[in-house]
């Protein structure tokens, strides 16, 4: 078997290219784990992706141990992402603690594997995401939200949606905003009160605020 620190396949050693080439192709969950924790980085990152590309919840120990074991935090957004495709319930305490993490890759990473993982379950954890002071981490927790948070989450949507269409925004999001996610969940909820009026709080006051596809977005969804 290949051993973890050095170039090895099928026992016979091969340059870390070839290595990285052949782990790219692999999609046996035993092989790819082997070189979780290689030293070379290009070595695990392979691996790590290709465990995501099996398709197969065999991979999921392996990407777990990556969250638990190896100390290089640019090893967890892949891993996060991975078990996005491959992963069960049994990852959720390991993606769970990544959700505050300083690495802002990690984190948001983390959250959207979540959504992808769980159901409106998990929304006292999308919530616990959404108090994060990063700004990855609050969209992330609104896509998260989005994705299938129950109505827990209307509050403190609306109260993020107030935050972010409070001022002129500097910075222009591309792809699907943080306002897009809040307004497309509030809209799963319309039939709340509070949901429907922050919507039409949106409609009322607030269109000059969104940014160019925002507003399209937002006239296309709800007939502005």
């Amino acid at each position: 078997m290949p051993d973890r620190s050095d170039y090895r396949w099928g026992g016979k050693p091969v340059s870390r290219t070839r290595l990285v080439e052949l782990i790219q192709v692999e999609r046996d969950p035993g092989t790819l784990g082997l070189y979780i924790h290689h030293r070379a980085w290009q070595v695990r990152w392979a691996a790590i992706n290709s465990l995501g590309a099996t398709g197969t919840r065999e991979a999921e120990p392996f990407l777990i141990e990556v969250l638990n074991e190896n100390p290089d935090p640019m090893d967890w957004p892949l891993a996060n992402s991975a078990l996005g495709r491959v992963g069960s319930s049994a990852a959720i305490p390991a993606l769970s603690r990544l959700i505050h993490h300083s690495n802002e890759d990690a984190k948001g990473s983390a959250i959207l594997a979540l959504a992808a993982i769980g159901g409106a379950e998990l929304t006292p954890t999308y919530l616990d995401a959404l108090t994060d002071r990063s700004w990855t981490a609050k969209w992330a927790a609104l896509s998260a939200i989005d994705q299938s948070a129950d109505d827990r989450a209307i509050g403190p949507v609306i109260e993020r949606l107030r935050v972010i269409l409070g001022h002129d925004r500097k910075i222009q999001q591309g792809g699907r905003t943080d306002v897009m996610c809040a307004l497309s969940y509030l809209n799963r909820q319309a039939a709340n009160r509070d949901a429907q009026a922050a919507i039409d709080w949106v409609r009322s006051t607030k269109l000059g605020r969104l940014q160019p596809d925002e507003r399209r977005w937002f006239e296309a969804t709800f007939e502005a």
